[in-house]
């Protein structure tokens, strides 16, 4: 079976990505060896913008919004500026509406699934939960999966709530962001854990310092790509799919990556390494030392792209 596009991946950015390029009237197909989508990550914070860009998709499963409190030390609490608000997304939710209301082809909880470059083309193997084989290529692979992550990096989880309002921690070595939701609440916290607290779900991601696209025709998109950095995952998630659409489009158009597209790239890149140095002073207790203008510029979200991809 030809198609233009193999998603590999089970979390929200491969389901965004599956979506928005079958939308585009691209032949895509998804497959994954989860048991279900979104199987590691039930819940994600969003700020208000990404969470309306997702729902401008036809999906709605976000919890009431928060702004957020600073904390840099016991004794200093504030609002975070620039005002933001952050809520939380469902995921799996998420990630399964656009499945029902999308037009490509899915193969979920896969016994396998194998690739060899030929060419400029993929030759692909997929080996669906029931026995049957599906053998054919593609113009275009975009891997989103990345193994399993074992000490350090990013951990989020949801548990009872604890807290009442939204609070971006940078107190302590490490740098820990809490949001409320539905009498739960969900934190993504990067650096060391203290202690193992119950909760109710947990999953931890690599903190890469690199970004890596791959080279045409293998993309790798989300947390595969390093483009994925807390505490605003569910944006950055957002983000690299949307880039990650842009670029396939342009490599099946034979076409080089827009100006704009590489302009955007750049911007995430800053932020993200920008982030990287907030965080390596936060843990080394140094985070005091920042102007206050250079640590909120290092712990804002993602910006949406102000141009036409």
């Amino acid at each position: 079976m030809e198609v233009d596009i193999l998603v590999h991946g089970s979390d929200l950015s491969a389901a965004l990505i599956w979506y928005e390029l079958s939308r585009e009237g691209f032949h895509v197909l998804l497959a994954h060896r989860s048991m279900r989508v979104s199987e590691r990550i039930a819940y994600l914070p969003f700020t208000t913008e990404w969470a309306r860009y997702v729902k401008e998709l036809g999906v709605d499963e976000f919890s009431e919004e928060h702004r957020i409190l600073l904390k840099t030390s016991e004794s200093f609490w504030g609002r975070f500026f620039p005002a933001i608000k952050v809520c939380v997304g469902d995921a799996r939710k998420v990630s399964e509406r656009l499945f029902s209301i999308g037009e490509g082809l899915v193969e979920h909880w896969c016994r396998y699934v194998k690739w060899r470059k030929e060419g400029e083309e993929v030759e692909y193997v997929v080996s669906t939960r029931t026995g049957e084989k599906l053998k054919g290529t593609t113009r275009v692979l975009i891997d989103t999966e990345y193994g399993k992550v074992t000490g350090g990096g990013i951990v989020i989880g949801t548990s009872l709530p604890t807290v009442g309002d939204a609070v971006l921690d940078l107190s302590g070595q490490s740098i820990r962001l809490t949001v409320p939701h539905s009498r739960l609440e969900t934190h993504v916290q990067v650096g060391e854990e203290v202690g193992r607290p119950r909760v109710l779900c947990r999953a931890s991601l690599p903190l890469r310092k690199g970004v890596e696209l791959g080279v045409m025709p293998l993309l790798l998109a989300g947390v595969r790509s390093g483009l994925v950095k807390p505490p605003w995952i569910g944006d950055y998630l957002a983000a690299s799919s949307l880039v990650s659409v842009k670029i396939a489009e342009n490599w099946l158009s034979k076409g080089d990556l827009s100006q704009n597209i590489l302009s955007y790239l750049t911007e995430l890149t800053a932020r993200s390494n920008m982030f990287l140095d907030v965080y390596e002073r936060a843990a080394g207790g140094r985070v005091e030392e920042l102007e206050l203008s250079y640590l909120f510029e290092g712990l804002r979200p993602p910006p949406q792209p102000s141009y036409r991809l």
